[in-house]
């Protein structure tokens, strides 16, 4: 999607205020993203409410489910890319007063940004963010509608349920209220846990951090170019992730049993804001056999942050060793790309070069 003029970007967050001001009050206390501060000055949203919030909520709920009590950990696939400006109109207008014509500028906004094509948000922004939050908001209230026990943060869900039979249950009624606005599951990303495995893990998540790890964990790496200081917080973004050893904060992942998904994703996006060798080096180790495999829930985002250093004319230095990396994947995982959304990051990250390999590669899976 190009770039959005400054002008229009603002003038999409002003009807987005206009319909968060609305929404906050009909939000669940268990959605914990983006909580609207009608009178929060300078901020636009609650601080409080932050992603580690998020992980002690479900600790404490997991804490009284019961000692056969599991959780489900999961996230939407795509979920930007796939959001429905349809559904989005008429989510708007349900709002009531001069709703219609809010929705209506929305849309036509949304329609122009993405040449006519009816779904997507774009990147940066407080808009998009606020109209994401519209739109889950309704498939928090079915699974609550349910009796499900859940809590999210952005797109990612926590379920918890009294046992393993419960668990599936509940997550087959968040992938048929996903189904309702044309979105689903990420299957790579849905971990089934005890009750107490998750507890141990998260509570190991959120008290032992290394400053490194807590400042890569809680730092903004979705880059927004229409802030009132884009230059400048894009400098202090690169700064902040020069400080981290990420070699070090990898090596450590992998000696557990269970990685932290979030901090490899984190780690995925930083390539792009390092030097070309520290960018290969990460590279090198996100995508060797064994640590792929461990780091399979991350997948897509690895594959993200390979293709935009692929795509970036910076790291030129270093594309021809990506390219050898990339070609390797089939030969030893190829199981990882049987997923389709996994698939199609790592087609997106090899359209940068054709060769006679990759266009057999391709031929095969769709030639059929």
């Amino acid at each position: 999607m190009p770039k959005i003029h400054a002008f229009w970007n603002v003038y999409l967050n002003g009807l987005a205020i206009a319909i968060a001001e609305v929404l906050e009050p009909r939000r669940s206390n268990f959605a914990h993203s983006y909580r609207f501060l009608p009178d929060g000055g300078e901020r636009l949203f609650d601080e409080t409410k932050s992603w580690r919030s998020f992980k002690e909520a479900t600790v404490a709920q997991a804490n009284v489910a019961g000692v056969h009590a599991f959780v489900v950990q999961t996230d939407i696939s795509s979920f930007y890319d796939r959001v429905s400006h349809h559904y989005l109109e008429n989510l708007i207008n349900g709002l009531g007063d001069d709703a219609e014509e809010v929705a209506a500028q929305v849309n036509a906004l949304l329609s122009k940004f993405f040449a006519g094509r009816s779904f997507g948000l774009p990147v940066g922004g407080q808009g998009a963010r606020i109209l994401s939050e519209l739109l889950l908001n309704e498939v928090d209230r079915a699974l609550t509608a349910k009796g499900v026990q859940w809590h999210r943060y952005v797109d990612d869900y926590v379920l918890i349920a009294k046992s393993a039979e419960e668990a599936y249950r509940v997550l087959g009624i968040l992938a048929h209220a996903l189904m309702d606005y044309g979105l689903s599951l990420n299957k790579s990303k849905t971990v089934f846990l005890s009750a107490k495995h998750y507890r141990d893990y998260v509570t190991s998540q959120l008290g032992e951090d290394d400053d490194e790890a807590s400042k890569l964990r809680s730092i903004d790496l979705k880059f927004d170019p229409y802030s009132d200081n884009p230059e400048e917080d894009y400098e202090s973004l690169v700064e902040t992730v020069e400080t981290l050893d990420v070699r070090r904060l990898l090596n450590r992942e992998l000696e557990k049993s269970l990685p932290d998904s979030f901090l490899v994703t984190q780690i995925g996006r930083v390539m792009r804001l390092r030097e070309p060798v520290a960018a290969l080096e990460i590279a090198e180790i996100l995508l060797k056999q064994k640590n792929l495999h461990a780091f399979r829930s991350s997948f897509s985002t690895i594959m993200r942050g390979v293709a935009a250093l692929r795509g970036d004319d910076r790291f030129s230095s270093i594309h021809p060793k990506l390219d050898l990396l990339l070609d390797a994947v089939p030969e030893h995982s190829a199981h990882l790309l049987k997923a389709d959304t996994s698939l199609l990051h790592y087609l997106r990250a090899l359209r940068f070069r054709s060769t006679p390999s990759r266009e057999l590669f391709v031929r095969e899976r769709f030639d059929q």
